[in-house]
């Protein structure tokens, strides 16, 4: 015999107490998630039942997780690694301001000329200067050197979606320039690599990419 939902006939996928299981009740009968989350008149889902399970236990005073006693037995170097973490993430900011600190007077110099961040990095390439792995700098690289100098916490950028990137090509095959692109994206919010705002440049360059050998 299939094991059915005694309410609705679906596939059951849990036991209802007729009586509530604190009260003594031993009879169950077999139901899917949905009706026995209208039975109690909430969500039944595995997540909300763990989640509901979990506070009921902490209210009760039980430890969870890492608190559980003997949970580091054995591991007791990971204590802290989320600590660790971050001191490392800190120490590698550190060097990174350390390294580059003696080209942020000519990058600053060569944005006062109005060379954007891909102009700076193309020039500093061209003069023979890598990243501290020995790549060539790009614009988001450049920006990351300028926001660490100036204390600011590097931002992470968001890739554009394929459907942004489809629909700028589509205005461009529709005759619509690359300024008034630039403006749609800004108006939208979107932001170039280095976290700045488009313009046409910056839009040709995105449609046109380089190949690079």
């Amino acid at each position: 015999m299939a094991d059915l939902c005694f309410e609705c006939d679906r596939p059951a996928e849990t036991n209802h107490h007729v009586v509530p299981k604190v009260r003594g009740g031993k009879r169950t009968l077999r139901l899917c998630l949905d009706c026995h989350g209208l039975i109690h008149g909430h969500s039944m889902g595995s997540a909300q039942l763990t989640k509901e399970g979990l506070a009921k236990a902490k209210a009760r005073g039980v430890l969870l997780g890492s608190a559980r006693p003997g949970h580091w037995d054995g591991i007791e170097h990971l204590r802290d690694w989320k600590n660790a973490a971050k001191a490392s993430a800190k120490a590698r900011t550190q060097r990174a301001i350390e390294i580059y600190a003696p080209l942020v007077p000519k990058i600053r110099e060569l944005q006062a000329e109005g060379k954007t961040c891909e102009q700076v990095a193309d020039w500093l390439t061209e003069h023979g200067h890598t990243t501290s792995t020995g790549f060539p700098f790009n614009a988001a690289g450049i920006s990351r050197i300028l926001q660490r100098a100036d204390g600011v916490e590097p931002k992470k950028w968001i890739k554009l979606p394929e459907y942004v990137l489809a629909k700028m090509y589509g205005l461009r095959e529709a005759k619509v320039t690359y300024q008034k692109i630039a403006d749609w994206l800004n108006q939208d919010g979107w932001k170039t690599a280095p976290g700045g705002s488009w313009n046409a440049n910056s839009v040709y360059r995105k449609l046109h990419p380089r190949v690079t050998r």
